[in-house]
Formats: C-alpha cells, structure tokens, sequence
C-alpha cells in the first residue's frame, strides 16, 4: 500500500518490517490500526 501512495521502497520495508513486529507480539490474529504504528514508530 505504501508503494501505491507513492513511496520508496526503503520506506515501505521499513513500515513493512514495524507492521509485522507488532503483529508478532500480539496474540491472536487482530488486526493493526494506523495507530498502532504510529505509537510503534515514535517509541
């Protein structure tokens, strides 16, 4: 998606990689909100 909206491929593996760390310290299979990154991101 973030390809799509026009960014570079460092960006989106980045947002990538942030994305499935959250997801994998999560239980269960629940869907991340942009806020989820966003409080990951500024951490």
């Amino acid at each position: 998606m973030s390809l799509a909206l026009g960014r570079d491929i460092w960006q989106t593996a980045y947002l990538g990689s942030i994305a499935a760390a959250c997801q994998v310290g999560r239980l269960g299979n629940i869907p991340l909100t942009p806020d989820d990154l966003i409080k990951e991101i500024d951490n």
